[in-house]
């Protein structure tokens, strides 16, 4: 499995350097920015100590969409419950979700929000699952370094895998909510709708075992209207 840290419109070198230490430090390597603050100043490398490898080898993105555009499944991580039409698993949890789906899934990226404000409603909807970190107070709330080395730290019992991205073929996971959106555009339950959203995001929940299940379901479905339209 290859795993992407992904940091949306970081403000302070500081805060990416020390991403990259805490993701290096961890065993993980992949690093994107959307619409960064400078990355590679002094500020980010005097905390990125032993990690700019990471820094050097960033990927930088005009957009959230863009960043995300080849991954599998997309974590969000976000500091609040903002509605009750979605789940919110915790790091472990997701790690434990990941172990279920197996090689179903090859791309995994987590999203982290900005210091301030954290993920709008839009960028959190381009996201398949929401995850948080429960607190036993409020306030003082974890900073955005210290949250990424908590996800580095759960996501590293999965142990690594850096392939080459060209070299893995397209995973179920992608294949799977591929096939949900095409199911709902021609039910006409267009994607911004409420309905739409949350089926897909309990979809994304799904194991290797259903999966699986659920596309030979719709391979079966697709033989079955073919044979009586004929």
């Amino acid at each position: 499995m290859n795993l992407s840290f992904i940091i949306v419109e970081p403000s302070r070198p500081g805060n990416v350097g020390s991403a990259a230490r805490a993701i290096k430090t961890m065993g993980f390597a992949s690093l994107r920015l959307v619409n960064p603050c400078d990355h590679m100043s002094t500020d980010a490398k005097k905390l990125a100590y032993g990690s700019h490898d990471v820094l050097q080898s960033s990927e930088v993105f005009d957009s959230l969409s863009d960043a995300i555009q080849d991954l599998d499944l997309v974590i969000a991580t976000t500091a609040k419950n903002r509605t009750v039409w979605n789940d919110y698993l915790t790091p472990s949890q997701c790690v434990d979700l990941l172990r279920k789906k197996g090689e179903s899934v090859q791309k995994v990226g987590i999203v982290f929000g900005r210091e301030e404000s954290g993920l709008t409603t839009s960028e959190l909807d381009l996201c398949d699952i929401r995850s948080t970190v429960p607190l036993s107070a409020p306030y003082p709330s974890i900073n955005l370094a210290q949250s990424v080395m908590i996800y580095a730290y759960e996501f590293s019992r999965l142990g690594h895998s850096q392939k080459d991205q060209e070299s893995i073929d397209l995973s179920e996971q992608k294949v799977l909510k591929d096939t949900a959106q095409a199911i709902l555009n021609k039910l006409d339950i267009t994607r911004n709708t409420n309905l739409s959203r949350r089926m897909i995001e309990r979809l994304m929940l799904a194991n290797k075992d259903d999966i699986h299940l659920f596309l030979s379901f719709h391979q079966f479905l697709n033989r079955y209207l073919d044979k009586n339209e004929d």
